[in-house]
């Protein structure tokens, strides 16, 4: 069984390292040792280093699967994240940011609840240490007047199979919160909860106008 796991990037030149090593780790798990995993990484326009700190992560951590997929502009994380769900070629696929603030340790526990026959396993933020107002409204409004089936507090690490991801594409949405999407396709799911992580790296890309246009453009 292939696994792919979609990671867009977008000025996250200081979380790489870290972010491979990590993913190192999370490749050895005992889960994994029967199973195949591959990355895509969508580099998403970045006007620092990424791409070229991309390129050389790969060739550190050969035992890690890599493709690069180089955007020409930025298109925003949620279309990087669809160009990665066309690309991804596994059985099922994981999506994660790529500045640490969802661990990638939680990947093992995803991929555990999809061997007991789960197509849709999301991890919801029970908690969260940055203190993300804007996020944390935009997620209850979301619940409350569009996704009464989204998990309390939101998500953005997911783990979805191959009939999901196809599903997805078929929708063509380019303007909206196409993580979100996955959870409006109406497939039962399972949630872990977790506690997301102050930001280590660099700074968030989603200024006022950004969050604005998402809002709007979700519902």
């Amino acid at each position: 069984m292939n696994i792919s796991i979609i990671i867009p990037f977008y000025n996250n030149n200081g979380s790489i390292h870290e972010l491979f090593e990590r993913l190192a780790c999370v490749a050895e798990h005992e889960l994994f040792n029967s199973h195949n995993i591959d990355l895509v990484l969508v580099e998403d326009g970045s006007k620092d280093d990424t791409y070229q700190r991309l390129k050389a992560m790969k060739k550190v951590f050969p035992s890690l699967q890599t493709n690069i997929v180089k955007l020409t502009r930025n298109f925003g994380s949620y279309n990087a994240f669809l160009a990665g769900v066309q690309y991804a070629e596994g059985d099922c696929c994981v999506y994660i940011h790529a500045d640490l603030q969802d661990p990638p340790e939680l990947i093992p526990q995803l991929f555990e609840y999809y061997l007991k026959g789960n197509k849709l396993v999301l991890a919801n933020r029970s908690n969260r240490a940055d203190g993300n107002v804007f996020s944390t409204i935009y997620h209850f409004l979301v619940k409350k007047y569009a996704l009464n089936n989204a998990p309390p507090g939101g998500f953005d690490l997911v783990l979805f199979d191959r009939k999901i991801r196809n599903d997805l594409l078929s929708i063509s949405e380019k303007n909206t919160n196409n993580v979100y999407l996955i959870n409006w396709l109406g497939y039962p799911y399972a949630s872990i909860p977790y506690k997301r992580e102050k930001r280590r790296h660099g700074k968030s890309q989603w200024g006022f106008c950004k969050k604005v246009k998402l809002f709007v453009d979700t519902f």
